[in-house]
C-alpha cells in the first residue's frame, strides 16, 4: 500500500508540474480543464492497474511458477504483549481525518442549499435573490447573488453571462470531484494545487465567454474591481469577483503563443510514458520448448509450488472438524519440519479441512506473490550447475497479518539462503489479509516448496 501511495503522489506531482511548465501560461482553456480534471483522477487510478506483458523467454536462469494445492498450518499465536500497532494507529488517523473531510464536502453543499432568499427564474435560469448582501456566485444550476442586484427586474449582464457559463459547463461538478479527491488524499500536497488551478481556470474560462460576447475588456475588468470587497467565504462556489483578480486581467488580454498546439500535442506521449511507468507490470512467462536445442552454460527452472491445502488448530476447530485428521504420525513429521521457536506457537497441528476456514491472503494474490518472488530470484548466488535441488520455505502468517517465524529446510545452504532472501523480500513492509476460522482472524503457517532444476551444457556438434 504504502508503494501505491507514493506512486499516486509522484505521479500527481509529475502531471501537475507539466501543467504549469507547459500549459498554465497558454489561453488553451478548455484543454487546460480537461488536463487537470483528468490527469488528477489518471494519477489515482494507474497505480492501481496492471499490464500484462507476454515474453518468450530462453535466459541462463528462467523460473517456472505452477499452481498447485497449498498446504497451509493455522497456528495458535500468543498475543503480543505492550507493543504497539502502529499501522492501526495510522489507518485510524487516516480514516478519521478523511470522514471529517468528506463530511465537511456534504456540509458545504447543504450551507449553499440553506442560504435564504428570494427564488426566480430568469432568462429560464433559477436565480435566488438573496437576503444577505452577498456578492454573486454560482453552484450547480442556481445562480445566487443579493436582491440590491435585481434592479429594474434585471441583472447586469456581464455578472449573468459570467455566472450563466458556469453552469452551462458545469464547473460545480469539477470543483466537486476535486474536492473529494482532497478528503481522500488529504496527506497528497499536489491535490491542493490541483484544486486551486481547477477553479483558476473555471474563472478564466468564464471571463474568456463574457469578453467574446461583449468585447470590452476596461469595462468588465472594473466592474470585477468593484466587487473585491464582497467576497463570502463559501466553498464549491464560482463567486464573480473571484480573488486571483491580478491573474484573471492577465489572462483576458494574453494570446496563445505558437507552440501552444504543440504544447497540447506533448502531453499524449508523457500520459502514456508515466501510464506504463507507474502501473504495475505483470509478466505472463513463456517458456521455449526448443530452449534445450540451445547451448546454455547454465539453465535453471524453479519451481514455487504454494501449497494451500488448509491444516489447523484442533483446539479452534468445531467437533466436526475435528474429526477430519490423518494419523498423529503425520503431525509429528509436520512439527518436526518447523524450528524450535515455531514449535513454541504450534499446538495440537491436525491435517483436515476446516469448513468456516478462509486463507490468509497475501496483497494482490498469490499471482502477485510469485510474480514477485520470480523477480527477486537470483540463480547465480545458488553454487551448484547441475541436478536438482529441492528447499521448504515455513513462516507464520499471525492474526494481524504480520509475517514471522521464517524457517527453511533444504539440503543445499546457498539454495536455502537466497529461497528465505527473496520470501523475506516479498513479505517484506507487507500486511496479509489474515486468516479466518469461524469469522475470527487466526495465525496461519505457510508452506512454499521451490524446486530448482539445472541442466548440463549441450555440446554443439
Amino acid at each position: 500500500m504504502e508503494t501505491i501511495l507514493l506512486k499516486i503522489i509522484l505521479c500527481s506531482g509529475v502531471f501537475l508540474g507539466l501543467y504549469y511548465l507547459f500549459l498554465a501560461k497558454e489561453k488553451t482553456l478548455v484543454f487546460n480543464r480537461f488536463y487537470l480534471l483528468f490527469s488528477l483522477l489518471f494519477s489515482v487510478a494507474i497505480p492501481f492497474l496492471s499490464i500484462k506483458k507476454e515474453t518468450t523467454e530462453v535466459p541462463n536462469s528462467v523460473l517456472v511458477f505452477q499452481q498447485q494445492m497449498p498446504e497451509h498450518n493455522i497456528t495458535k499465536i500468543p498475543a503480543e504483549q505492550g507493543g504497539f500497532n502502529y499501522s492501526y494507529i495510522i489507518g485510524s488517523v487516516y480514516s478519521v481525518i478523511m470522514l471529517v473531510l468528506v463530511l465537511k464536502l456534504f456540509l458545504s453543499i447543504i450551507k449553499i442549499k440553506k442560504l435564504r432568499g428570494r427564488k426566480i427564474i430568469y432568462k429560464n435560469r433559477e436565480t435566488v435573490l438573496l437576503y444577505q448582501d452577498l456578492a454573486p456566485f454560482s453552484f450547480w444550476n442556481t445562480i445566487y447573488l443579493s436582491e440590491k442586484y435585481f434592479r429594474n427586474n434585471e441583472i447586469e449582464n456581464n455578472i449573468f453571462l459570467h455566472e450563466e457559463i458556469h453552469i452551462q459547463q458545469k464547473h460545480s461538478l469539477d470543483v466537486i470531484v476535486s474536492e473529494f479527491v482532497k478528503a481522500i488524499l488529504w496527506f497528497n500536497p499536489f491535490v491542493y494545487l490541483y484544486h486551486k488551478a481547477i477553479v483558476n481556470n473555471h474563472e478564466f474560462i468564464a471571463d474568456e465567454e463574457v469578453l467574446h460576447k461583449n468585447n470590452n475588456v476596461k469595462q468588465y475588468q472594473e466592474l470585477i474591481l468593484s466587487e473585491i470587497l464582497k467576497q463570502q467565504n463559501l466553498s464549491l462556489i464560482h463567486q464573480f469577483n473571484f480573488n486571483n483578480t491580478k491573474k484573471r486581467f492577465i489572462m483576458m488580454t494574453k494570446k496563445n503563443s505558437k507552440f501552444s498546439n504543440a504544447k497540447k500535442m506533448m502531453m499524449i506521449p508523457f500520459f502514456v510514458i508515466s501510464g506504463y511507468a507507474f502501473s504495475e507490470k505483470v509478466y505472463n512467462v513463456t517458456i521455449d520448448n526448443k530452449a534445450s536445442e540451445i547451448k546454455f552454460s547454465k539453465k535453471a527452472t524453479v519451481n514455487n509450488n504454494i501449497e494451500e491445502k488448509a491444516t489447523t488448530n484442533v483446539e479452534a476447530l468445531p467437533k466436526s472438524a475435528k474429526q477430519d485428521t490423518i494419523p498423529v504420525k503425520r503431525n509429528i513429521e509436520a512439527k518436526n519440519n518447523l524450528s524450535n521457536s515455531e514449535n513454541k506457537n504450534v499446538q495440537d497441528v491436525a491435517y483436515g479441512e476446516a469448513a468456516d476456514l478462509t486463507p490468509a491472503e497475501y496483497p494482490g494474490g498469490s499471482a502477485k506473490l510469485r510474480n514477485l518472488i520470480s523477480g527477486y530470484f537470483n540463480i547465480s548466488e545458488i553454487k551448484e550447475d547441475v541436478g536438482i535441488l529441492k528447499t521448504v520455505i515455513y513462516f507464520t502468517v499471525d492474526d494481524q497479518g504480520k509475517v514471522n517465524n521464517y524457517n527453511v529446510k533444504g539440503e543445499n545452504a546457498s539454495f536455502n539462503n537466497e529461497a528465505l532472501r527473496v520470501a523475506k523480500l516479498a513479505c517484506e513492509n507487507v500486511t496479509w489479509k489474515p486468516a479466518l476460522l469461524n469469522g475470527k482472524p487466526v495465525g496461519f503457517q505457510y508452506k512454499m516448496p521451490i524446486t530448482i532444476a539445472f541442466a548440463e551444457e549441450k555440446k554443439q556438434k
